[in-house]
């Protein structure tokens, strides 16, 4: 399925990139259904500026929204039919959605620190996702697919990064531990997608002691190193984007 939906953030018909700015957010949908265009502002009475960050296959946007009632920024969820829907009382973001828009992913201000958590419609609620007192900080960057899968980063107690994979099953799994057979010294620092299955997890880490993207291949094992960093893979694994920094370039 082909997905024609753009979601992002403007200010006042420019694009902005700066947090600065972010009082006057209006977050929108992009639609394309064939020819024509149209722009949905995700808005509402109730909030005062809004951010998209990603669109499912089923048209549900998630993001944050600033709540004055709250004084907060909360996650939401949006589809065009029900609105905005707060996915949790508490500050923090929504950062990831499954296909069909029945699963999201982000983080929650606990005691001033990110957690990062997980959302799912049928069940309602959220389930955090570093529930081991052995995390000081964490985010969700990406999901799976079919939505059972998540990816981030974590800070451990002695301050250092460590990407993650989360699932109902087996919980948080730092990837540096599961995988420390085919790493030979690379650090996985932060992982931020994954494959229709969670198959195949992206991101960035260390390796011959330079920040490089990674491709981890979870069913062979196996990894492959490249660019900067790597931020976003294809529901079959086979296409993969992300960064690179130029240096000398004219």
């Amino acid at each position: 399925m082909v997905n024609r939906e753009i979601v992002g953030h403007v200010v006042k018909g420019g694009l902005c990139f700066s947090a600065t700015l972010l009082v006057a957010f209006g977050s929108f949908c992009l639609t394309r259904p064939s020819d024509a265009q149209s722009v949905t502002w995700i808005t509402s009475e109730a909030i005062t500026a809004s951010a998209a960050y990603a669109v499912s296959d089923t048209g549900v946007v998630v993001g944050f929204g600033y709540f004055p009632d709250y004084r907060q920024f909360l996650p939401i969820r949006w589809t065009s039919g029900a609105g905005i829907q707060i996915l949790y009382e508490r500050q923090g973001e929504a950062t990831c959605v499954s296909r069909d828009g029945n699963a999201a992913a982000g983080w929650l201000s606990v005691e001033n620190n990110p957690r990062a958590f997980y959302w799912n419609q049928d069940r309602g609620g959220v389930v955090w996702i570093d529930d081991s007192p052995n995390w000081r900080t964490s985010v969700a960057h990406g999901i799976s697919i079919d939505g059972r899968v998540v990816v981030g980063h974590a800070v451990d107690r002695e301050y250092r990064e460590r990407a993650f994979r989360w699932t109902e099953d087996r919980g948080m799994e730092d990837l540096n531990v599961v995988f420390a057979s085919i790493l030979g010294g690379s650090l996985l620092l932060r992982a931020y997608g994954a494959s229709e299955e969670g198959g195949i997890i992206v991101g960035t880490g260390i390796h011959n002691g330079v920040q490089q993207g990674f491709v981890l291949n979870t069913r062979v094992p196996e990894i492959k190193w490249g660019l900067n960093e790597v931020r976003a893979v294809s529901p079959h694994g086979d296409v993969v984007v992300g960064s690179e920094s130029l240096v000398g370039y004219r």
